[in-house]
């Protein structure tokens, strides 16, 4: 018997997700997804990002986590490095640990073998270290970061006087910490919402809004944001 793939975003069909979310997705994509062009070693090489949530009808059970599906996102949680359609690893750097709606949200990052030694993938093809670091630095720092008025940029060309090639690294890094902040209002608001669909509207839209001005005032925003 042939077996079924295991896709941590939950936006492929007959996987091996439990009834009844085998044959249909559980997940449902956010947003686009967005392209990042790193320059490295003289060539343009795309980094892209995807990311995903659960659908509104997988929720909406009385502690939908305790379903077989919802144990199976459990097992699933953090950021899928994936390197020419393989996945590497899933990396928990921004995962809050001790909260169990983290298993609602799942984000790709894929790219080529060219920037293998960029996002320092090991001899095993198992992890992407470099990349990895640069997500727990964000996870970490952010914060302080934003308290000492640094923007993007430069921090960016910090790691770049320092001779680290990692830049562009940060700026996806980033990029990703803000989306998961936004989805993580959404999960909260799709939750409070089950009983009124109008409910629901006003607390994502106030989610979107406030996440809106909250990046604002971090001044730690990319172009591609």
């Amino acid at each position: 018997r042939m077996a079924l793939p295991n896709d941590p975003c939950y936006l492929m069909s007959r996987t091996s997700c439990p009834e009844p979310y085998n044959n249909s997705p559980l997940f449902e994509p956010f947003g686009e997804e967005a392209k990042f062009t790193i320059n490295f070693q003289g060539e343009s090489h795309d980094v892209v990002v995807r990311f995903s949530y659960a659908k509104d009808e997988a929720r909406s059970k009385p502690n939908a986590g305790a379903t077989a599906y919802g144990k199976h996102a459990a097992k699933n949680i953090g950021i899928s490095i994936v390197r020419a359609g393989r996945e590497l690893e899933i990396d928990q750097s921004m995962v809050i640990q001790y909260d169990p709606t983290e298993r609602w949200w799942g984000v790709e990052v894929e790219f080529p073998p060219a920037l293998d030694e960029l996002m320092g993938v090991t001899n095993n093809k198992q992890s992407a270290r470099n990349f990895t670091e640069i997500l727990a630095m964000v996870e970490r720092d952010i914060d302080s970061l934003a308290k000492d008025g640094k923007s993007l940029n430069q921090v960016k060309n910090e790691l770049e006087e320092e001779g680290d090639p990692r830049g562009p690294l940060l700026e996806i890094a980033v990029f990703i910490y803000n989306q998961l902040n936004v989805i993580r209002k959404l999960l909260k608001a799709q939750t409070k919402g089950m009983k009124s669909n109008e409910r629901y509207n006003t607390n994502a839209e106030k989610a979107a809004t406030d996440i809106t001005d909250e990046r604002k005032q971090h001044g730690f925003i990319g172009t591609s944001d």
